[in-house]
């Protein structure tokens, strides 16, 4: 910058900048935003990460607790039996239980406490049945024929106009259960001989998983579920890249059991049950996944005993 000069005793201000000092700053600044720009970017970029994240925690976390209530409330009896649906992708499961259902009956019984429980995923995510029941109509039976065919009335309908049925988890689109089964149990307790395999177990972590007949929890020690959740805005990501979304789902793999085992004894440790740990591995093979997506993609699993 050049300083003040005097000519005659007139004094004339020569201050100013060069066009290369105007230069240079100019460049500092543009490096300058651009570095604060992208600061801003990744901050937010992380701030919007971690939140999701925590929105999946929260979610699995309602999901589960929701379950434990269920379970925790479930009819235990003899001429009743829960009904666990196992198939190749997600899994189903239903069973009465002294907890809140929906109920389109007006007289004494409206306030009645058990209901017919249910979990599904569907094309709007994880939905929760809740169908209020009365003792005093309520018909059991040892193969639990009423609770089948009330399922079947209920799942063959249409869930969006279906009021017994709501979505708790929208984000959840993969849903599998194992049984984990008490040491000396066999995995046909209840069943008729067509339902039979006579197998037994002395381990802990031996898991079976029952048929669509309906089978008692006598000899379960605990129910093990895993949820697969990607948000909502992944979810449109998945489903505009030719259903994406459906590919992920399966190949998050079922559930490892001793179903098909035949006689003898179950010794020792077991690798059955669900490999949660291997479905985000197993997830991100599909080809083609959005980076957007796939780092959103969360894995939960948790253990519900079943109480004596």
């Amino acid at each position: 910058m050049k300083k003040a000069t005097t000519t005659g005793g007139n004094v004339r201000s020569t201050e100013g900048f060069t066009l290369i000092e105007v230069l240079v700053a100019s460049a500092v600044l543009v490096m300058l935003v651009v570095l604060v720009a992208e600061m801003v970017s990744s901050a937010s970029l992380v701030t919007k990460q971690s939140s999701r994240q925590m929105d999946a925690d929260d979610e699995a976390r309602m999901v589960f607790d929701r379950m434990a209530g269920d379970f925790q409330q479930m009819l235990r009896r003899a001429d009743v039996n829960p009904l666990f649906l196992a198939t190749n992708g997600n899994d189903q499961f239903y069973f009465y239980s002294q907890a809140p259902g929906y109920s389109t009956n007006s007289g004494t019984n409206v306030n009645s406490e058990i209901a017919l429980v249910g979990y599904m995923v569907t094309t709007n995510g994880l939905a929760r049945l809740g169908a209020q029941q009365s003792w005093d109509t309520l018909i059991f039976s040892s193969l639990s024929n009423t609770l089948i065919t009330n399922v079947e009335q209920i799942t063959n309908s249409d869930l969006s106009t279906n009021p017994s049925f709501h979505v708790i988890a929208p984000s959840v689109f993969r849903m599998e259960f194992a049984l984990r089964m008490k040491p000396g149990s066999t995995n046909n307790p209840g069943l008729p001989p067509a339902y039979q395999s006579g197998v037994t177990t002395n381990g802990t972590n031996v898991y079976f998983q029952t048929n669509n007949a309906g089978q008692s929890l006598n000899d379960v020690a605990a129910i093990v579920v895993a949820l697969g959740i990607l948000d909502q805005t992944s979810q449109v990501i998945l489903q505009d890249t030719q259903g994406q979304l459906n590919l992920v789902a399966t190949n998050m793999p079922d559930a490892g059991t001793n179903n098909s085992a035949s006689g003898g004894l179950l010794t020792g440790p077991s690798t059955n049950g669900i490999a949660a740990d291997q479905w985000i591995t197993n997830a991100l093979q599909v080809s083609g996944l959005p980076a957007a997506a796939r780092s959103q993609i969360r894995v939960y699993e948790r253990t519900f005993p079943i109480s004596p």
